[in-house]
């Protein structure tokens, strides 16, 4: 972007991709862009600038694997639960959908308010801490 500022910094912004570089072989390109996916096909083939912090599956995409309506769940599997000793609880409920394909459903966890029990530790909701036989407590 132009400016007429004369106090503004004389910065510019270059991204290329794999594909810019013509000394590479057209064989050795097409096996980069066949080993790499999601993140890192996002980073190394494509050239952008994308965060990985708080990145868990790297070949997640969220064009691919994030629906706006799940379809019409033919059989529910199990529910995953994380229950929270560090972050906020959370549940995942697993089926499969009248499409034959594996959906997640999951409603996010709210943490507690501070004040409550909920969100005390080590104690949580009314359940006293577990004690260790080692240390002499309890």
């Amino acid at each position: 972007m132009e400016t007429q500022d004369p106090d503004a910094l004389d910065l510019h912004r270059f991204s290329f991709t794999l594909d810019d570089n013509p000394t590479l072989p057209t064989d050795y390109v097409a096996s980069l862009q066949r080993s790499h996916q999601g993140l890192f096909f996002r980073r190394y083939i494509l050239g952008e600038w994308c965060l990985a912090e708080g990145v868990i599956y790297d070949s997640f995409d969220e064009t691919r694997h994030v629906v706006g309506l799940v379809p019409e769940i033919a059989q529910w599997m199990c529910v995953g639960l994380d229950y929270g000793t560090v972050n906020p609880f959370a549940a995942l409920l697993i089926g499969i959908g009248a499409d034959d394909r594996l959906y997640s459903a999951a409603r996010p966890g709210r943490p507690a308010p501070t004040g409550t029990a909920a969100g005390r530790r080590p104690g949580r909701a009314g359940v006293p801490p577990r004690r260790s036989p080692r240390s002499g407590a309890g």
